[in-house]
This record gives structure tokens, sequence and C-alpha cells, in this order.
């Protein structure tokens, strides 16, 4: 059965229509909001179109061929509002190890092998499945009772096992459920005493975490309320600079690396009548961070500082800015999306590269040994465990930028 609910789209970008026509055809059988792009023009149009979760199907002859075209165009539109969106790599045989090794790192959400296609119906639960964590949930993705036609050609005993699987799943989305009521009851308790002028004591890590777990349509404007609700509070009651010791929060990786034979000028492209040795008037600073209660925070604490931030708010935007602009310094949250932190970094660690020696901070919600270590050993700067605070930054460009102060 075809689904007709408005609020998703799914985006088949084809380089050879007559290739991928059996595949377009199967995805119309079931997703009514299925459209065919054939240029960057087009797929920059999808990528900014707000407010609809969109799973991109990219085609090509290998991984990076089809990968490029919507790397250029998300590059291409950094400084719009890009819709919250998966991304499937549709390869060959032959890149399918390529592929593999992508999605375990998370680069791409997902692969498949179309060319040629073995299996024609795995497209369709690939979307179905994104389109899921992207918090859509359409009725023949959320079936409770197992169809008749399943129910006819297995046994009676595995029918029942999986009936009870399915009964346990369901209970467990309803705990989800529930949990918004506890952040609710939570944020109108510190409502309350921020109005009477009492102490607050927010548990930021705990308030995120269950945010993150919640992915559901059907409550999606309740958890952008509270969300908002929370970042009101949260910058009435932290102060930054308040808390803690800089010397404390953050650690610098002790290095025996060479120097960079590439220096910050010599990567950047700078025009002849600009002189080298003038002050930059502001820091450049590039933040990676997905969650919206910590963007808002540190991008109101950056914003008090002489700081030109830009935000990436997944690993793919954080690729693109910076193979395209020299950063002076990088705040790279550990835990994305898409990919983590370190894999990001390792990116740029290539000689040549435009960001191959700007410093690059982690951002941690805990402070992890086998994650700072891993970190550290991969070519980062230092750490901070979240939230990032006034005094936490300044010791930062105290230590790593003397030259921009």
């Amino acid at each position: 059965m075809k689904s007709t609910i408005k609020d998703y789209k799914i985006v088949l970008y084809v380089t050879d229509m007559e290739n991928d026509k059996v595949m377009f055809e199967k995805i119309k059988q079931y997703f009514e909001n299925c459209e065919a792009c054939r240029s960057l023009k087009e797929l920059c149009r999808h990528l900014t179109t707000k407010n609809t979760p969109t799973v991109f199907l990219m085609t090509g002859d290998n991984l990076e061929e089809s990968m490029l075209n919507y790397y250029r165009s998300l590059d291409a539109v950094k400084d719009y509002t890009v819709c919250e969106h998966k991304v499937v790599s549709l390869i060959p045989l032959k890149s399918e190890i390529d592929a593999f090794e992508a999605h375990r790192c998370n680069a791409i959400d997902d692969y498949l092998i179309a060319r040629p296609l073995y299996e024609a119906n795995r497209i369709v639960l690939i979307i179905e499945h994104l389109l899921l964590e992207l918090g859509v949930s359409l009725p023949s993705m959320r079936e409770e009772q197992l169809s008749k036609r399943l129910t006819n050609n297995v046994s009676e005993e595995f029918a029942a096992l999986m009936s009870r699987l399915l009964e346990d799943k369901n209970q467990i989305e309803l705990s989800f459920k529930s949990s918004i009521e506890d952040i609710e009851t939570c944020l109108n308790q510190a409502d309350k005493k921020i109005q009477q002028h009492q102490a607050v004591d927010l548990d930021l890590n705990k308030l995120q975490e269950t945010l993150k777990q919640i992915r559901s349509n059907e409550i999606r404007p309740k958890l952008l309320e509270l969300q908002a609700k929370a970042i009101s509070l949260l910058e009435k009651t932290i102060t930054f600079g308040a808390s803690g010791n800089a010397e404390d929060e953050t650690d610098t990786a002790k290095s025996d690396e060479p120097t960079p034979v590439f220096n910050r000028l010599y990567q950047q492209d700078i025009n002849a009548q600009d002189d080298p040795n003038t002050k930059q008037s502001a820091i450049r600073i590039l933040l990676v961070e997905d969650d919206l209660i910590s963007q808002k925070l540190t991008v109101r604490l950056l914003s008090s500082l002489n700081t030109k931030t830009e935000l990436a708010v997944s690993g793919r935007r954080a690729l693109a800015s910076l193979s395209s602009v020299k950063y002076d310094l990088i705040l790279m949250d550990i835990s994305l999306p898409d990919t983590n932190g370190i894999y990001i970094m390792s990116q740029t660690k290539t000689e040549g590269h435009l960001n191959y020696d700007t410093p690059i901070i982690m951002l941690t919600g805990s402070k992890r040994k086998q994650i700072v270590a891993e970190a550290l050993k991969n070519g980062a700067k230092g750490y901070v465990v979240k939230p990032l605070t006034k005094k936490t930054i300044q010791a930062i460009f105290e230590k790593h930028l003397p030259q921009l102060q």
C-alpha cells in the first residue's frame, strides 16, 4: 500500500535513468513523495526545503562518484538551513567494500548494490528505516500485528513469538513517551524556582540524552517546545566562566610531531594586496555540534568574544566546510548523528589539507579515558567536558592562538 503522508520526501539523484528505472518504479510503488533529480541545482533546492525530512538516494559508477555531487551541493548551501535528511549510496558491485567501510564509520547512512539491482524490495526497507530515524512514521511502517501473508507462511509457534516481540517493542515506545512528561515536569519546576529567585540544578547531560532518544513525528511539536523551554532556562541559570578552573577542564595533547611543512598562511588563498602581518579582526571558529541545546549555549558564549563562528550540525557539513574554508580553531563534538568527530579530524590530518594545522579541541559529554586518548592520538590538541565556559574558551585561545590575541 502506497503511503500518502506529506511530511517527508524521497529524492533519487540519477545520472542514467535507464539504469535506475527499475529502482525508481519500485520506490514509487510504496512512497507517494518520490522525485527524480538530475542536476546539482535541483539537489540544492531539495537540501534547503525546510521542515521536510528527506532521504537522498545517490547513484554513480563508484562510491566517490555517487557521493561527490552530494558533498558539492552541501557545500554550496552551507549558508542556508538544510533539511533533516539521510543519504544512501547506490553503487555497483565493485564498490561494495568501499561502501561497507563508509557505512561502518557513518560517512553514509546506508548503501545498496543497485547496478545491477539484486534485491529489488530491499530499497523499500532501507527508506522506511531511515524515515523512522528522521521521525517520520508512515502507516505501513507501524503495523502492530503481523500481516496475514506472513502469518500464513510461518508456523503458529513462530508467529506467536514474533507477536510477543512486537508487543515488547510497543511497550518500549510508550516508555519514551512517558519520559516526555518527566522532562516537562522537571522544566516547569525549574521555571517556578527561577521566578522565586531560587537556585536551579538541571542535569544537562541527562536532559540532552533523553531528548535525543525521543524521535517520533507524533510528539515532535512537544519535543521542540520542551527543547526551547530547556534552552531558555539554561541561558538564565548558566553563568559563563563561573564553574571550574580552565586548567582542570582542558587537557592538551603532548606530541612529538614535527612542525607542519605548510603553515597557516601558505594553505590559505591570500590576496596579494593583503598584509599577512595584519592582526585578524576576529577568530574564525568552526563549531561541529549536533545537539540543539549545546549549539545555542556555545554560540551564545562565543558571540560574546571576538569570534566569527560557523556551525556544522553533522559530520558531512563539517567535511564540506573544512574542505573549503580555513579556520583558526575547530571545536569538534565527538558524538555526531552521521559519524564521529575523531573520523572527521582524521580527514584533516593529511599534509596539504586546508586545515591540516588548525588546532582541534574535542567536546565530550563525559571524560571517558579511552575516547579521550584516541582523540589525542589522532591529532586533537585537547578536550573539554561540556558545557563550555567563558574561562575555558579564553584559556584555549591563550594556549593555542596566542598570535591572534
